[in-house]
């Protein structure tokens, strides 16, 4: 029996295949990778990788096994919790709203990084910790 994941695999290697785009499966930390060196990175392709990547992502990770799995971030903010902690926002972007080739808030997930180490993703992972209404 296919599991779902490599039914998604699938789907995301043919997308690839078929639109010649400079991905390359990385084997350490298995995940989709994106060569930049090669050529920029189609919105509609960077939003199902970086979906896809999220998957990988465990709370607790550090700075840097995150950076390897999704990349650097789109977008980026810091801000201090309630308790005094040095908190980071990485934002990837994972849907278009408008098809402009820059990425928004509202076109990114956030990830939450607190001293250094990921604490959660999402809208309301970065409410949660930041005090703010959706992004």
């Amino acid at each position: 029996m296919i599991k779902n994941s490599q039914i998604c695999l699938f789907v995301i290697f043919m997308i690839v295949g078929l639109c010649g785009c400079p991905f390359y499966w990385n084997h350490d930390t298995k995940t989709l990778a994106w060569d930049p060196q090669s050529e920029p990175l189609l919105s509609d392709i960077e939003d199902v990788r970086n979906l896809y990547n999220l998957k990988c992502l465990e709370k607790g990770m550090e700075r840097d096994e995150v950076y390897s799995i999704m990349g650097m971030p789109d977008l980026y903010g810091q801000f201090q919790s309630r308790d005094e902690d040095d908190m980071d926002v990485f934002f990837y972007y994972t849907r278009t709203a408008v098809d402009d080739g820059s990425a928004t808030v509202e076109e990114c997930t956030p990830l939450v990084l607190k001293n250094g180490k990921l604490e959660g993703w999402g809208n309301e992972d970065y409410a949660r910790f930041s005090g703010a209404g959706n992004p």
